[in-house]
């Protein structure tokens, strides 16, 4: 199962890097996202003087992208990535892909699997996850803190091949200002949240007993309340799956 941090820190610090390199990409961006067709000559004026400024202090402290919460005596400005909760969606009976797996020689017919290191008998099984992702924008001006935050947003859409090469599903986005904890963070700090939903499948094997197969378990059946009904199991019949 791939470690999804990993995959949103790998998509943000590559296009951070991209536009570190090329500061007038991110001054685009922002000039981009002050000004549309229907802007007059001194809005666009401003806006141009709003963006290069944005520009100069974005070449002088881009944001640092961090796992875990900020801390107090952290860096800052920053994008930090955290885990806001995750949960199991389903359960499967067993995956499509058994290139790792090998038939049980002996028991062709029951679809018992083994290992093809040791020779355990092995059942493959699936299960969904959901998972919330957080990114939080830190930084001490409102300005500052709607550009990075509109920027983490513009670079975790672009990173979108990134996310699908990993069978990341599902993904939708979310954002909101958060109040800042003075406890943790300092004094004057404006904080944004953008949560990323997804969902992904983790593949793992159940070990068996020896001498059990897959199907070692009645899940249910039909008890006949009729003698002379032979369609289910009469309600003296033991069951052994030892």
């Amino acid at each position: 199962m791939i470690f999804i941090e990993r995959i949103i820190f790998r998509v943000l610090t590559a296009g951070l890097a991209e536009m570190i390199a090329d500061p007038a990409k991110f001054e685009k961006f922002i000039l981009d996202g002050l000004t549309d067709e229907g802007s007059t000559t001194d809005e666009l004026t401003a806006a141009q003087d709003e963006a290069a400024r944005a520009r100069e202090y974005f070449e002088a402290n881009p944001p640092t992208v961090l796992h875990g919460y900020a801390r107090v005596d952290g860096v800052f400005p920053c994008w930090c990535i955290t885990l806001g909760g995750e949960s199991t969606d389903q359960d499967w009976l067993g995956q499509d892909d058994y290139d790792s797996y090998l038939l049980d020689p002996e028991d062709d017919e029951s679809r018992v699997l083994c290992t093809d290191d040791d020779g355990n008998r092995v059942d493959p099984k699936t299960r969904r996850w959901g998972h919330n992702f957080e990114v939080w924008t830190y930084v001490d001006h409102p300005d500052l803190c709607l550009y990075f935050y509109y920027l983490a947003k513009q670079l975790l859409a672009e990173g979108f091949s990134s996310f699908q090469a990993v069978d990341l599903d599902e993904i939708t986005y979310t954002g909101a200002d958060m109040a800042p904890d003075t406890r943790y963070l300092p004094s004057g700090m404006f904080v944004r949240k953008l949560a990323m939903k997804t969902s992904s499948d983790q593949h793992y094997i159940e070990r068996l007993r020896p001498g059990v197969g897959a199907a070692s378990s009645i899940a249910g059946g039909h008890i006949a309340e009729d003698e002379n009904d032979a369609t289910g199991a009469k309600s003296n019949v033991t069951v052994n799956t030892e």
